[in-house]
């Protein structure tokens, strides 16, 4: 669902693709008409990035090293477990793009953000490119438990973790823009074009 509705807002508000169906939503995303006000796509991006980033939390919490040893976990499942959420990290880094590209600020929740029913503090749309950033990075680095690029297929690797670095940085200056209240482009923000080329050969 989240992909399908990511690919929607993406594909068909261009002149790329159109649909030929006629759900309720389909024409204001073919007219670009479209807002987050009823739209099953716009609506499914938010919901199932916001589900999935609070699936990886929760995963990321259920498997410190502590809890793990105090399981019984020895050295080599709790070697193989921190691959695994290296990869959880990826995918949540990557839920995170999503709302920054469609939605600009976002709620921002993490591992260690309470459990159960609270609000989310919202952060700003360039917040929100510096962790994902941050994250990118550690897992890149030759410390991470990320699997090497090539070795981790069909999964996440570190092959995975540059190719996003590389969009990330290609739209840098968009997603570091300062915005008013309406939304409209006070300044752009800082071009990362050598970070993206540096990504794209890695």
């Amino acid at each position: 669902e989240l992909i399908r509705a990511y690919w929607n807002i993406q594909e068909c508000s261009t002149d790329a693709c159109k649909f030929a169906n006629q759900d309720s939503w389909t024409n204001d995303i073919n007219c670009n008409t479209w807002s987050v006000a009823d739209n099953a796509a716009s609506y499914g991006v938010y919901c199932r990035a916001v589900n999935g980033i609070g699936f990886v939390n929760e995963f990321l919490r259920q498997t410190e090293e502590n809890k793990l040893e105090s399981r019984g976990c020895d050295a080599s499942m709790i070697a193989r477990v921190n691959s695994l959420r290296a990869e959880a990290r990826f995918i949540r880094a990557l839920q995170y793009y999503y709302l920054i590209d469609v939605f600009g600020d976002s709620p921002f929740i993490t591992e260690d953000s309470p459990v159960g029913a609270f609000s989310p503090e919202m952060k700003s749309r360039s917040y929100i490119f510096d962790y994902i950033e941050s994250e990118l990075k550690d897992l890149v680095s030759d410390s991470s438990a990320m699997p090497d690029a090539r070795s981790n297929y069909p999964r996440a690797d570190k092959g995975a973790v540059w190719g996003l670095l590389s969009r990330l940085y290609l739209n840098a200056e968009i997603f570091n823009s300062t915005v008013d209240a309406s939304g409209n482009v006070v300044s752009k923000g800082e071009p990362r074009w050598a970070d993206c080329k540096k990504a794209c050969e890695e």
